[in-house]
């Protein structure tokens, strides 16, 4: 999926995802 420790929010498919901070995967 790709690195989401610095983003804190991500839109993928017109879908906002909240990216939680214990999440560091990559």
């Amino acid at each position: 999926m790709g690195c989401l420790c610095s983003k804190e929010t991500i839109t993928v498919n017109s879908t906002k995802y909240r990216v939680l901070e214990h999440l560091g995967d990559g």
